[in-house]
């Protein structure tokens, strides 16, 4: 898709929500992902997306989130809400997701903000280690946002081994 940030390809879902990885234990319980009104929601989400309408993304993804709260549809919110400019409204919904799509997300959405620290929070999973880096969600895209947020954290040796690793 165009422009920088906007080529995040929505999560595959299937099944009910609350089974897949990463989503909070009941926090979809009973709401079917296969069932008519969310496919042809989650269809008309998509079509926005990869047409560019935005706004129309979003209203998809609001009745998708409200039909089944879960991780999953949080992300697919945040998504739209990031695709049309609502940097602050997307970070929002992302605090607490834990799906590794949702936490590069945050932290593209804290680099936005300039909220560095963080940033540099959603994109380490751990604890770094003595050594260097432990991960990065995202692989090579999340190192690179890494070593920018501690550019603007003053930390250019630590940015330059995100470069380089």
């Amino acid at each position: 898709m165009g422009g920088p940030g906007r080529s995040q390809a929505p999560v595959a879902v299937s099944g009910w929500c609350g089974s897949g990885t990463g989503s909070t234990a009941g926090s979809g319980a009973g709401c079917a992902m296969d069932s008519t009104f969310v496919k042809e929601a989650r269809l008309a989400y998509e079509y926005s997306l990869s047409n560019f309408l935005w706004k129309q993304a979003v209203f998809f993804a609001e009745r998708l989130a409200a039909e089944c709260p879960c991780e999953e549809m949080t992300y697919l919110l945040a998504l739209a809400y990031f695709h049309n400019q609502e940097i602050a409204r997307a970070h929002w919904h992302l605090h607490g997701n834990r799906l590794p799509e949702a936490r590069y997300l945050q932290a593209r959405c804290c680099f936005a903000l300039q909220k560095w620290d963080e940033a540099e929070a959603a994109l380490l999973p751990g604890p770094i280690l003595q050594g260097g880096l432990l991960e990065v969600v995202n692989g090579a895209a999340g190192l690179h946002l890494l070593g920018l947020v501690r550019e603007r954290q003053g930390k250019r040796e630590q940015a330059a081994e995100c470069y380089t690793r």
